[in-house]
């Protein structure tokens, strides 16, 4: 089973900050409103992904060609075999790995409640894989992988612009008794900020978004 190390912790992630967006939406969250949040966490995750590889342009050239290559292998591939399919993830290096990996478990998670339900000798799961691949090539490609350090005011921004377009939404924010995000829009920031920092508490996110809120 083709398996990156974090993949199933960030997914869990996923499903939380898009429960809270259902709740903050009264029910089923509107597609255009569920893209614009998918859009917020994947440009959070792999902007700190690069930023914490630094990768330097000679670095960029190198996880460009290795996913070009894996793209070719899975195209060329008639004979599908998870074992083959695992062989060429590990050969890849950790920068590759990392960005494919998060590509991954957001092509899934429409798809699959638990990352480890993947299955890479079944039709369905190649193309996703495939298709993984094709987005972190694009993506490394057009040179997204330089971003500023300030990506969680980014990722803060875009959560709190998207909350101000739903009716009624909450946008305050607030440490809890329990020392747990209460409302859609807490829960939704603290999952960002897991993303980056899996260990981080809830706390530590009020801190970010209250320093956010002064630089504004």
């Amino acid at each position: 089973m083709l398996m990156h190390p974090v993949c199933s912790t960030k997914a869990k992630f996923y499903e939380d900050a898009f429960a809270s967006l259902n709740l903050a939406c009264d029910g089923e969250a509107p597609l255009a409103t569920k893209l614009r949040c998918k859009n917020l966490l994947t440009d959070l995750t792999l902007a700190n992904a690069a930023l914490r590889h630094q990768l330097p342009k000679t670095g960029t050239e190198i996880v460009s060609k290795e996913l070009n290559r894996l793209l070719e292998r899975l195209r060329g591939r008639t004979n599908l075999s998870e074992a083959v399919t695992l062989n060429s993830f590990l050969k890849l290096s950790s920068e590759t790995q990392d960005i494919l990996g998060s590509m991954l478990a957001l092509e899934t998670r429409d798809q699959f409640d638990n990352f480890a339900q993947l299955d890479f000798d079944r039709v369905y799961d190649h193309k996703a894989l495939l298709a993984a691949t094709e987005r972190a090539r694009d993506w490394i490609s057009e040179e997204r992988g330089r971003p500023t350090k300030d990506h969680l005011d980014q990722f803060i921004d875009g959560v709190t612009e998207l909350f101000k377009s739903i009716p009624g939404a909450d946008l305050k924010v607030s440490n809890h008794y329990n020392k747990q995000p209460k409302t859609p829009f807490e829960t939704i920031l603290h999952a960002g900020h897991c993303l980056i920092d899996v260990n981080v508490s809830y706390h530590a996110t009020v801190k970010a978004y209250e320093r956010f809120k002064e630089r504004q």
